[in-house]
């Protein structure tokens, strides 16, 4: 059997701006998207088989290890594509937290359709495997590049940035998961309540400034989670320059000026309880390591 080990970044999304609403009813985003140094680590093998099949194995007993996983579902497609007869094995020790707006299952998938291509020597083309990323999730093209860009769309608009924030960061979890649905189900009937058109969402400037943090998705995550408006009062008293939230919650993250100040921060949550990770931006996607 070969195998390889990939590490799968957690992101952050720097800026996240709604711009709209398809008529299929997904949402248009223009976003500043990092990737950061916390990791899912992920060892794949493979071999021949008669049938083709994909087992998973995860350190979280709450997620789920059949196609609902989205590593699974990134290795099915693989050999759906491919045609390949392989016996995938997957095993993911996990550290991004599950449902925090960090993109850890879309990240695992990426590292997934990264890994497989070293493994069996089909090597598909950049267009494939981004349809088989969408294909997964909305996240997973921006984890296939692994690097600082602006994505736009649905999240198939991928565009690296060669000038990013790369201020010191400091990552912080309220330990309770929101679920993306009931999320943006916030943000919509706000948006209804409002009388404001489906396709031209309400807010200021949807391109904004890639030095200045905010989420639009943070005050309807807010609402179904209040303790959201704590966690960001602590890390703005502990210092941060900024603070907002990732993806659809419910992580948050602030940047400081120095490492130190993320590092006394850091400490102060944590001896209060609250998850909290010193974290940098990467530059570059992590190598797939052959076992």
């Amino acid at each position: 059997m070969t195998g390889a080990t990939v590490l799968a970044p957690a992101k952050i999304n720097f800026t996240l701006r709604v711009t709209g609403i398809r008529a299929d009813g997904y949402h248009l985003l223009s976003s500043i998207v990092l990737p950061v140094s916390l990791f899912d680590t992920l060892r794949v093998r493979v071999r021949p088989a008669q049938d083709a099949r994909v087992r998973v194995t995860c350190s979280d007993p709450l997620l789920p290890a059949d196609e609902r996983n989205l590593a699974a579902r990134a290795a099915h497609l693989f050999l759906e594509q491919t045609a390949e007869r392989l016996e995938i094995e997957i095993e993911i020790q996990k550290e991004i937290p599950a449902g925090a707006g960090l993109g850890g299952g879309s990240s695992d998938a990426a590292a997934v359709l990264r890994a497989l291509p070293h493994l069996t020597g089909r090597h598909l083309s950049a267009g494939q495997l981004t349809a088989l990323a969408l294909g997964i999730g909305a996240d997973v093209p921006f984890f296939l590049t692994g690097r600082p860009a602006h994505v736009s769309g649905i999240g198939e608009v991928v565009v690296p940035l060669s000038s990013y924030p790369d201020s010191p960061l400091l990552l912080a979890f309220p330990g309770q998961p929101l679920p993306t649905r009931d999320v943006y189900e916030e943000l919509d009937a706000a948006l209804t309540k409002q009388g404001v058109p489906s396709n031209k969402p309400n807010f200021s400037d949807s391109r904004a400034e890639s030095s200045l943090a905010v989420n639009d998705l943070e005050p309807a995550a807010t609402r179904l989670l209040p303790s959201l408006r704590g966690l960001r009062q602590m890390l703005s008293d502990l210092g941060a320059a900024q603070v907002a939230m990732t993806g659809s919650g419910s992580a948050m993250f602030g940047t400081w000026e120095d490492v130190a100040g993320v590092r006394v921060a850091m400490r102060q949550l944590q001896s209060r309880g609250v998850w909290a990770r010193k974290v940098r931006v990467l530059a570059e996607p992590p190598a797939v390591t052959a076992d």
